[in-house]
């Protein structure tokens, strides 16, 4: 079950980087290095969330966590797309300072959308299961 979660996980963030670059109105495959660095990055989102999904998900208890758990994924999911799109823009203006481009969508870019991806979908998925624990207690 642990692997299936986070196989899903990793599958469902794998798509995330065509949806964003509808989103901001980019030609997709123009740029193939930029589009490597965001399933790179896309790849950590659903990597890192997924271990730590595992563990939250092995300590429910009840119903009512597990759909708080769920709902607090799906309520994620916007703001995980919101700061994945709004955080590496400002990696864009790093350039100026003379990191090459490279460094920034080889190894910055990809970094900053998995962490930043990560925390929305830690944070929601922890608090509806803290929520469901609390409903559930007689």
């Amino acid at each position: 079950m642990a692997k299936q979660t986070l196989i899903s996980n990793i599958a469902i963030w794998l798509i995330a980087p065509i949806v964003v670059g509808l989103i901001r109105g980019a030609n997709i495959f123009a740029d193939l290095f930029e589009l490597f660095a965001a399933l790179l990055g896309y790849f950590l989102v659903g990597l890192l969330s997924g271990l730590v999904l595992v563990r939250i998900r092995k300590t429910i208890n009840s119903k009512w966590e597990n759909w708080f758990f769920i709902g607090g994924y799906v309520i994620a999911i916007p703001l995980t797309f919101l700061g994945t799109i709004i955080a590496p823009l400002f990696w864009g203006q790093i350039s100026k300072f003379g990191i090459p481009n490279e460094v920034i969508f080889g190894v910055i870019y990809p970094i900053t959308i998995g962490v930043v991806g990560s925390i929305p979908i830690i944070c929601c998925c922890w608090v509806g299961k803290m929520l469901g624990r609390f409903l559930a207690t007689p």
